[in-house]
């Protein structure tokens, strides 16, 4: 799959861009303002297919939300997302049976959906009980906490809002967040509806898979393969990741979830391999990363960490078990790697009151 750089135009106006400068003109922000330090006029927005970049994108989120200094920018963004913004992809989401058809077309069309962001999915199984998470990173590289925050909170307003209109209810989900409790926290309760928990070492939305699999009422599954022929149609093979997302897929791709075992993919996960995955040289790797202000160790570190603290607080694993499957050649190692990780020893993990909440 080809993949983009922070710089690469890929973004299209009309499907955010638009939307949030005309939120801050209605805040009495001049459009030209909001689009300071990127290549984009507002005269460009009103061009169907005028494209800007991720880094452009996030310096418009930065501009509309230090000058309109209003926190539901990011919700009301999300609110009307899946239901106006997408076109005929609005139309296939909308039509899906259920949610587990609606999360296999998020992940088909995740470049259309949600460039900036992507989410890996795993299951957990406990006392016969089945759930569903979805693990969010950042497809693009290291963000400030604020675009972080921002983004987040764009992409669950959007989800459970999507959900919302399609049940008429609020279907019940753990989110779980890796900043900490915000000022705003109304805007949680009013545009997601569950109670969020901050201060986590993951960004995580799980769902009963109960849910997963309730059939939606007034679908049309004719209205819908209709829809997704027409995105096919309009993509003509514009279909991308970041890069930053192609290496974090790599590592994870090495890394088992839901056993003791190791995985053999690869005989190790290293700035080596990964370079020889995707025929550069480590140079030209280490370069490219650096486009996206990280490191091939930061985002090994993050995705260890993140397999770490899953498989602690959701599969109950052992010590022995996450070291093997993190390819970790003894337990000393990754107790000491953990509590650099999180700040705490894999023991002290388990017994704090703020993660066994969540179990």
């Amino acid at each position: 799959m080809k993949t983009f750089d922070r710089d690469d135009d890929v973004i299209l106006c009309r499907q955010f861009v638009v939307a949030l400068v005309d939120l801050a003109k209605q805040s009495g922000v001049h459009p030209d303002r909001v689009l300071k330090g990127t290549q984009c006029f507002y005269s460009d927005l009103t061009m169907s297919n005028t494209l800007i970049s991720t880094k452009e994108f996030l310096t418009i989120i930065d501009n509309a939300v230090k000058l309109t200094k209003r926190d539901d920018l990011s919700f009301i963004l999300g609110r009307k997302y899946f239901s106006s913004q997408l076109g005929a992809l609005s139309q296939a989401l909308l039509n899906c049976k259920n949610i587990a058809h609606m999360i296999k077309l998020c992940q088909l069309f995740q470049f259309q959906l949600f460039p900036f962001l992507f989410f890996t999915l795993i299951k957990s199984r406990r006392n016969n009980e089945i759930k569903t998470h979805l693990l969010l990173n950042s497809a693009i590289g290291s963000l400030t906490d604020n675009q972080e925050r921002f983004l987040y909170e764009f992409v669950l307003s959007a989800c459970t809002g999507a959900l919302k209109y399609r049940f008429g209810e609020s279907i019940p989900v753990t989110i779980r967040l890796p900043y900490e409790t915000v000022e705003h926290i109304e805007q949680y309760h009013v545009n997601i509806g569950s109670k969020p928990y901050f201060n986590q070492p993951l960004a995580m939305l799980s769902i009963d898979d109960k849910w997963l699999y309730h059939s939606i009422d007034d679908c049309s599954l004719s209205l819908k393969k209709l829809a997704i022929t027409e995105v096919k149609n309009n993509q003509k093979n514009k279909v991308y990741i970041g890069f930053t997302q192609a290496v974090c897929q790599f590592i994870h791709s090495n890394l088992t979830y839901n056993t003791c075992k190791s995985c053999s993919a690869t005989t190790d996960i290293s700035l080596q391999s990964c370079a020889q995955y995707f025929s550069v040289s480590p140079a030209t790797l280490k370069r490219k990363l650096a486009q996206h202000h990280t490191n091939f160790q930061q985002l090994l570190d993050k995705m260890r960490r993140q397999h770490a603290v899953f498989a602690i607080i959701e599969n109950q694993q052992s010590n022995e078990c996450i070291a093997s499957s993190l390819k970790f050649n003894d337990i000393p190692n990754f107790r000491r790697a953990f509590k650099r990780w999180t700040g705490l020893t894999p023991s002290a993990f388990r017994e704090n009151e703020q993660y066994s909440l969540l179990t």
